[in-house]
Order: structure tokens, then sequence, then C-alpha cells
């Protein structure tokens, strides 16, 4: 969720850090794709349209969505919340 008291691309960065801590392993390399472009979203939260986001890639490998829970030690700081 967007809060406006946090940077955009702070709240991405913990929603996959969120997603990382409970089982899922992101491809990492899609942060840094060249042809990565920008979802339209409706500018009012309340307008009844639907938008949905088109997974296009040709071929998605099972074991990269369903990889095991890894805890590291980073993960392990930020559940104490000795890091943020």
């Amino acid at each position: 969720s967007l809060r406006r008291t946090t940077a955009d691309h702070r709240q991405i960065t913990e929603a996959v850090a969120d997603a990382y801590v409970l089982g899922h392993l992101p491809q990492f390399a899609a942060f840094r794709q060249a042809h990565a472009q920008k979802v339209d979203l409706p500018p009012y939260p309340f307008e009844h349209r639907q938008y949905w986001f088109s997974d296009h890639r040709e071929h998605r490998d099972p074991q990269l969505t369903q990889a095991p829970a890894r805890r590291t030690q980073a993960v392990r700081l930020l559940e104490d919340g000795k890091i943020e």
C-alpha cells in the first residue's frame, strides 16, 4: 500500500522484502530491466473500473515462484527491528 510519508521506492522495496520473508523468491533482475514501464492506475481510488496487469512473459519457471523460505541474517535483523 502507498503511504504519503514514505517514498515509493522504499515501499516497493519493503513489499518485495515481505514477500521474500514469506517464502517467495522475487526475480530481482526484473527491477533492472531496460524495457520496464509504468502501469496505468486509476486516478481516483473509488472509480469503478478494474485495472489488471498482464504478464506477457513467454516462460514462467515454477521453481522461482515456489521457492522455500530462507532466513538470512539480514531477515533476522529486520524482524528483530535492529535495522530498517
